[in-house]
């Protein structure tokens, strides 16, 4: 029963990570990071693949926010605020703590884990 109440709760934790990813993303992107979860998950992988992995991801914020903001108007007060880059990570993170391949797990989470101390550095700057 507590195996089974700890799959439920994930997969509901799941739903709504996914959910905000939609969001952030829109749904044409966040089908394109499940593609891209698959292959990872279910092909042979090494670092090299999760470091072109968690590229990847990165280049789905950056598309989604350069549409954002092709399609928001020049008016500030109307414009929305676009999620930042390492609230996305964090989404990402707790996505993938989700996963049950724990090397597999423990590589990607690193590696987001070196992109946000760069874009944190980077901000600081």
């Amino acid at each position: 029963l507590c195996e089974e109440g700890r799959e439920k709760r994930n997969r509901l934790w799941q739903i709504e990570i996914l959910n905000e990813l939609n969001s952030i993303l829109e749904e044409r992107r966040v089908d394109e990071l499940k593609d891209l979860s698959k292959n990872l998950m279910h092909g042979e992988w090494d670092v090299d693949g999760v470091r072109d992995y968690v590229k990847r991801v990165v280049g789905l914020y950056h598309d989604a926010k350069r549409v954002n903001a092709e399609n928001s108007d020049d008016d500030d007060d109307e414009r929305e605020e676009f999620t930042e880059i390492v609230d996305y990570l964090h989404l990402i993170s707790d996505l993938v703590a989700l996963l049950p391949y724990a090397l597999l797990r423990e590589e990607i989470l690193n590696e987001v884990e070196s992109v946000v101390r760069r874009c944190v550095g980077e901000g600081s700057e």
